[in-house]
């Protein structure tokens, strides 16, 4: 899961939707995407505005936790695709 920080940043630095919006030019929508909990997708140059913005890094703005009831997959190496010839 990717838990969103961008929310409680913005509140510690007293940064508003609407100020954000029209300082940045972001879509008012695309910030309320960021705010929430979960998130599911950002675009990196979206992230990068975001984290000036709130003078932070991108590694602020999100963490991520993996859980057990997440399926999992393994990655297999390179090794295990190549065959002698």
């Amino acid at each position: 899961m990717i838990q969103s920080h961008v929310k409680d940043i913005m509140e510690r630095k007293g940064v508003t939707i609407k100020r954000m919006v029209e300082d940045t030019r972001l879509a008012e929508m695309t910030l309320i995407r960021a705010r929430r909990e979960q998130i599911g997708q950002c675009r990196l140059d979206t992230l990068i505005l975001i984290a000036q913005y709130l003078d932070c890094t991108v590694n602020e703005l999100f963490s991520v936790s993996y859980s057990d009831k997440m399926p999992h997959q393994k990655l297999s190496s390179r090794s295990d695709h190549m065959t002698d010839s």
